[in-house]
């Protein structure tokens, strides 16, 4: 499980429209605001801050059927309870079920989507979707899916991604040991249709591509890589696309790229590897990475097994690793293994191979004969970050347990330099935390290990020699009774929980987990990173009622300038919005008596209408602190946001429907205030010119007719959590450019803009009646 350090905004562009009308959306825009709507505009911008934005996370693919079952599992780094949405959605995109789960401060939590899909309306009939969280708040939270086929013991592990980026999407994988042609799902979050290239690169050298067609919020089946061509299927067991040349030999690997003019952000891509047939068939995951993510050609794999590794089952495992080159120009590769967890850790060259370009090259890896000891390897490329990808794969018959799962590896220059994951023990669960230093000569002997059960902590200090890879057994820790540095020992019913670990000192330190299920002999590797150096805190302006309480969330600011630097301050920036875990916080106001801080964790009480300045210092794990400031007002009633909607008179004698705009009431701090925002044509049809916004201070817009006497289609209702958001819909509007977008009668038009605004607040409404252009993007 990789989580991504920075904010992502991850949002489709919202497909927005407006409709108009020759008397009430007037022809004319020589009306504007007033000299008090003016003011009280410019007093409300100057007064307030923008919220940082939750970040959703995304599998493109679950399975719930008879024998295949799906399983969530949320690891909340947050020093609060967290509220998350998880949404289910069919092939085509409609959503089946939502159910809203709230996580402890620092925990984890399983999911089974059988328990959501039992109370669901419908169910789509293949059994198939896609997975999309989202938490209420901006917070570090990371999640894996696992897919698990019950009669044949088989397990796909699928990691959430965060959407985000704004470039072109470019998405890269590589697997092996395939006896048919793989399986990609590809999710889209785009609100408009898109087109992707799906190519292949194959051991012969031959590369393969087409181009596909996905609608919004859908997901494609594709089975690629085949002769002629690639397919959509309805299902994993849709024989009837099989590419019958991979049969029969189980070396074979494929390259793969899904690539589209769309934002990186409105793709999510995972990839199926099929192995036999049958009741002999087995799935494994293929993991995608975005080409413009990676920072260097060197992939790190801390923790690989080697025989009678307790860690993994002591099962014996075949490694395979497949390397694809993706640029013209051949490319070296060197797989080299790291023996030992101490300072007589060795590490050497176990393969090397020249792979032409634009094709694939497999190898198996020399048999690990050092029972019980730890082992990491590193595959070094000689090319650009993203030209050459490399897998290693797992792969065992032994004792019963059919196994084929493929290794999760790191870029060796990544920002992040902690991790964390979810654990569990007792019964027949096992869970061990690897930790790999690859650097030849330098010692870290600054890694913090942190457990936490339920309340309580354990933390204690860890040495990585060079080259070595430490095997820290939870288990072991519970059952022995193991004390941590400051004498604190985990109760012995302990169960689960997360464990973090982190480092301010180079050399950087590769680390994940593997959750062993000891009677299905499947182990489970998460690889969740993060990044946690605190240099500053942010948070948002917060609004309260009077006698209320109200809840402040920050997030840390990073550093990525200096990361492993033994200095806590920041040598020359911060990145905004980090998720780094907070250990405490220290709250103070400047006037108590209008509002005063209840706990150290961010919780207010509004005594009297006004405001107050109020700061934080706050500290990460690392003991490093970061102090951040703002103002809480104290408001005498809750903000609303209502979407109106009125009939419109008929343009050359054809109906144009309704038109819609927002009636809303702000808040300035000590007092609130009403507006009317809404939009209409800068010229006079049929020229119309272009469209433009108006924002009325009161309860009657630009034109005459847009005031509260007009339907009512959506409406918040007076609450004090919306007035973030309302108040992100009043900036949205201010910040619109009237001379940007072109207005026609049918759209772009006036319903355009009400979509936009309020998507933009996270207010989405479905159209109002008869509201034409409401659903038409702008280009």
């Amino acid at each position: 499980m990789r989580k991504v350090i920075f904010v992502c905004l991850s949002a489709a562009a919202a497909v927005m429209l407006l409709s108009a009308s020759p008397q009430q959306e007037s022809t004319n825009t020589t009306q504007q605001p007033d000299s008090a709507g003016t003011m009280k505009k410019t007093q409300l911008l100057s007064s307030r801050k923008q919220p940082p934005m939750p970040m959703p996370l995304v599998a493109p693919l679950f399975i719930e059927n008879g024998t295949t079952h799906s399983t969530i599992t949320l690891v909340s780094n947050f020093s609060k309870p967290l509220d998350v949405d998880v949404v289910l959605s069919g092939l085509e995109g409609d959503q089946i079920a939502k159910s809203t789960i709230t996580m402890a401060a620092y925990s984890q939590r399983k999911v089974e989507l059988a328990n959501i899909l039992r109370n669901a309306p419908w169910v789509a009939d293949s059994g198939y979707g896609s997975v999309l969280l989202d938490p209420h708040i901006a917070s570090p939270l990371a999640a894996q899916l696992s897919i698990v086929n019950e009669r044949q013991q088989n397990d796909v592990e699928e990691e959430f991604v965060m959407m985000m980026g704004s470039a072109p999407a470019n998405y890269r994988a590589v697997t092996g040991n395939l006896s048919t042609a793989p399986i990609v799902a590809i999710r889209s979050t785009s609100t408009t249709n898109q087109t992707l290239s799906v190519t292949c690169l194959s051991q012969s050298g031959r590369l393969d591509g087409s181009n596909l067609k996905i609608r919004p919020n859908q997901t494609l089946l594709v089975r690629g890589c085949r002769a002629n061509g690639h397919s959509i299927i309805a299902d994993l067991d849709d024989n009837s696309s099989y590419s019958p040349n991979l049969k029969g030999d189980s070396k074979k690997a494929q390259g793969l790229a899904v690539s589209s003019s769309a934002p990186a952000m409105n793709l999510a891509v995972f990839g199926i590897a099929v192995r036999g047939e049958g009741v002999e068939r087995l799935l494994s995951g293929i993991p995608f990475w975005a080409v413009d993510m990676l920072k260097s050609a060197t992939a790190i794999y801390p923790g690989v097994p080697s025989p009678q590794d307790l860690a993994f089952g002591g099962q014996l495992f075949q490694l395979r690793a497949s390397v694809a080159n993706f640029s013209t120009t051949p490319r070296k590769a060197t797989v080299l293994l790291s023996t030992g967890s101490g300072k007589d850790s060795t590490q050497k060259t176990i393969a090397a191979m020249t792979v032409p370009g634009r094709s694939v090259s497999t190898v198996d890896l020399p048999e690990l004969t050092n029972g019980g000891v730890t082992n990491s390897i590193v595959i070094q490329t000689d090319g650009n970050p993203g030209e050459v990808l490399t897998n290693v794969q797992a792969i065992t018959e032994s004792q019963g347990a059919r196994a084929d799962f493929s290794l999760p590896w790191k870029d060796q220059q990544q920002f992040d330099n902690a991790g964390e994951h979810p654990w569990i023990i007792g019964n027949s669960n096992a869970a061990t935390v690897l930790l790999f230093n690859p650097d030849s000569a330098l010692t870290n002997d600054f890694v913090q290990l942190t457990i936490r059960a339920g309340q309580t902590v354990w933390t204690k200090q860890v040495s990585i020699a060079p080259y070595a890879t430490l095997a820290i057994s939870l288990n072991d820790i519970v059952k022995n009774q193991e004390p941590d540095s400051g004498g604190r020992k985990l109760p012995l019913n302990s169960s689960e929980g997360i464990v973090t670990w982190y480092t301010l000192k180079n050399p950087r330190i590769f680390g994940k987990l593997v959750q062993l299920d000891e009677v299905a002999g499947i182990p489970r590797n998460y690889a969740c990173s993060y990044g946690q150096i605190m240099c500053g805190v942010e948070f948002s302006d917060t609004y309260i009622q009077v006698g209320q309480q109200g809840t402040i969330y920050i997030m840390t600011d990073g550093c990525p300038s200096d990361p492993f630097s033994y200095s806590c301050g920041c040598i020359d920036e911060c990145t905004r919005g980090g998720p780094g875990g907070i250990s405490q916080e220290l709250w103070t106001s400047d006037h108590p008596d209008i509002a005063s801080p209840v706990d150290q964790w961010g919780t207010w009480q509004g005594n009297s209408v006004g405001w107050t300045f109020m700061s934080v210092s706050a500290a990460d794990f690392n003991n490093c602190w970061g102090t951040g400031s703002g103002a809480v007002y104290v408001i005498p009633t809750p903000c609303f946001a209502q979407l109106k909607y009125r009939s419109v008179g008929a343009v050359f004698g054809v109906s144009v429907g309704n038109h819609s705009f927002w009636w809303i009431q702000s808040t300035t701090g000590t007092d609130w205030e009403h507006f009317v925002i809404d939009g209409g044509p800068s010229g006079t049809c049929p020229d119309c010119g272009t469209l433009a916004d108006w924002v009325t201070w009161g309860d009657i817009g630009h034109y005459q007719d847009d005031n509260p006497n007009a339907g009512t289609w959506y409406d918040t209702g007076l609450r004090t959590d919306v007035c973030g958001p309302v108040n992100q819909l009043y900036f949205y509007a201010d910040a619109w450019n009237d001379n940007r977008y072109q207005y026609y009668v049918f759209g772009p038009n006036s319903n355009t803009f009400a979509h936009y605004a309020g998507w933009n607040a996270g207010f989405n409404p479905s159209a109002p009646p008869d509201t034409y252009g409401w659903d038409t993007a702008l280009p």
